[in-house]
């Protein structure tokens, strides 16, 4: 009644499901259209008079994953599979048909936890830069076999170009430019707070606590299984200290004087949004320890990267004037900026 209330009587209700008899009996609703998803080479002939022939998700392509190779499926097992679906007088949405960018840190993630880039160009017929590929011009045969193609010309492939290189000149770390990015200050609290809490639903966010100790031997900060949503990186008055992640690296060794300040750059890598794993809540979900003692009395800065950038965070920076020592082979997250020029037309 609710959607009805919203949408009007004229938009189809349907329910999604995996491409099996369970699925359908325990996902789809009553008074709803109920339709299928499933990727090329499935078999679907389960499909019958009880339930409708919509595949409403049928995968041209799949999601890439940081540190793994592009994903691609096949032209012909795609190309085999429509036509199979088209010969039965079923129905089918290609998804995804045009490959696409997701929006600033929209991105998502799968589980065992891996996230996903912000592309989206899934090995979509049009890729994410608008191509035309093989897989189009295969699947555009397919469709023509049981309905009439449009007439005309197909347009063309979008222009390239090369931008060169970009010097790109250092800003500063997160913890220089920290008045730009958390204007407002940070959030006071004796244990650590999750993203939702704070109304911080993407990005960045920076914990920061004092040492409680001296730590000239090398003391171990702990996170549990899971207790940093979803990568943390870890610094010392500036000094970087290492990473803690999700389920990978729990427990890291750091240094550093009573009265230090303990800098945790938590990253939100992308959100699981589905089944059991909605509740993808994203910070330090849990208390993190030093030497087996729990570290309390944080001040948390929500981070407002867009609205730094947007304000010319550059023009208005001081350059950091002190510099550290990194025993590490990486810096602490840092801004830097560049100048290019775009050519009239804004080619890609």
């Amino acid at each position: 009644k609710l959607f009805r209330q919203h949408l009007g009587d004229e938009v189809v209700l349907f329910t999604t499901d995996g491409a099996s008899q369970f699925h359908l009996r325990c996902g789809a609703l009553q008074g709803l259209y109920a339709t299928v998803d499933f990727a090329p080479g499935w078999r679907w002939q389960f499909v019958t008079k009880k339930f409708c022939c919509v595949n409403s998700e049928f995968y041209t392509g799949w999601l890439d994953h940081w540190g793994h190779r592009h994903s691609v499926v096949p032209t012909q097992a795609i190309a085999k599979t429509l036509n199979e679906i088209l010969a039965r007088g079923a129905n089918v949405n290609l998804y995804m048909f045009i490959g696409g960018t997701n929006f600033g840190y929209w991105n998502g993630a799968n589980m065992p936890y891996m996230p996903q880039p912000t592309s989206y160009d899934y090995d979509a017929p049009l890729s994410e830069a608008g191509d035309l590929t093989e897989k189009y011009f295969a699947l555009r045969e397919v469709i023509g076999m049981y309905k009439r193609l449009p007439e005309g010309l197909i347009p063309p492939t979008t222009p390239k170009f090369a931008y060169g290189k970009v010097l790109l000149q250092k800003v500063g770390t997160v913890v220089d430019v920290l008045d730009r990015l958390s204007a407002a200050g940070p959030v006071k609290s004796t244990y650590p707070l999750t993203f939702v809490q704070l109304k911080q639903y993407f990005g960045f966010v920076l914990y920061r606590t004092t040492l409680p100790k001296n730590c000239v031997e090398p003391a171990q900060l702990s996170s549990p299984l899971n207790g940093v949503h979803d990568r943390a990186y870890v610094s010392v008055d500036g000094v970087p200290q290492g990473v803690l992640e999700r389920d990978k690296s729990l427990t890291i060794n750091i240094t550093g004087k009573a009265g230090a300040n303990l800098d945790i750059l938590v990253e939100n890598m992308g959100r699981v949004n589905f089944g059991r794993y909605n509740n993808d809540f994203k910070g330090l979900v849990s208390n993190l320890t030093l030497d087996q003692d729990i570290l309390v009395e944080w001040e948390i800065y929500p981070l407002d990267i867009d609205g730094a950038v947007n304000h010319d965070m550059n023009c208005h920076l001081e350059r950091p004037k002190r510099s550290v020592d990194n025993p590490l082979s990486y810096e602490a997250p840092t801004f830097y900026t560049g100048r290019l020029s775009i050519p009239g037309g804004i080619p890609d």
